[in-house]
């Protein structure tokens, strides 16, 4: 699952971070009744709030006071505007949180650091499989929005790079069912 952007355990607010909590619990209790036991909650830091440093700071103290149970299932998630790879991963360090990447993210919000897809991955701890998020731009003015399907394009050069990694990709396209076939159909012509 994939909370709202409402939820930013990071909040300066009391009342905004007690609310985001209560969210991931929602989450989990829903996940947890289901039965399911390997299910993952996926989350963005929030917002900078002015101090990008204190903002990644307030995070990390929040998310270590979570009940383990709780941060056993939550993943972090790079963003297409504040938080690049490198801060998750800062943040990875300092909470032991799994970090999922987010490919059309860090293309829109990365600050030159090298990727280390093999770095990001060794986040999920022995038996989770690896996930990325793949989206590509819906145009050239709205950059950063989702399109219908994978335009297999503009991330041909990454699944050629890392065709050696296992990993589990989650489609971020409107079309949904239809946009994966089509990724699935683009992969097996482009890379497999």
């Amino acid at each position: 699952m994939h909370p709202s952007q409402m939820c930013c355990i990071n909040s300066p607010k009391q009342d905004v971070v007690n609310n985001s909590i209560k969210d991931l619990i929602y989450h989990y209790d829903i996940l947890n009744a289901m039965g399911l036991t390997d299910f993952n909650i996926i989350i963005h830091v929030g917002g900078v709030y002015g101090n990008k440093l204190d903002a990644m700071k307030r995070f990390i103290s929040i998310f270590n006071s979570l009940p383990v149970s709780l941060r056993n299932h939550i993943l972090l998630e790079n963003d297409d505007k504040s938080y690049t790879i490198s801060d998750i991963m800062e943040i990875s360090k300092e909470t032991g949180v799994s970090v999922v990447f987010d490919y059309h993210h860090h293309v829109c919000n990365n600050d030159g650091t090298e990727l280390d897809l093999e770095a990001i991955f060794a986040t999920c701890g022995v038996g989770r499989v690896p996930k990325i998020h793949l989206s590509s731009p819906k145009s050239v003015e709205a950059f950063r929005s989702h399109s219908d399907v994978i335009d297999f394009d503009y991330c041909k050069d990454f699944f050629e790079k890392y065709k050696g990694l296992e990993f589990d990709v989650m489609i971020e396209a409107k079309d949904k069912d239809l946009a994966v076939d089509r990724f699935i159909e683009d992969y097996r012509r482009e890379i497999y």
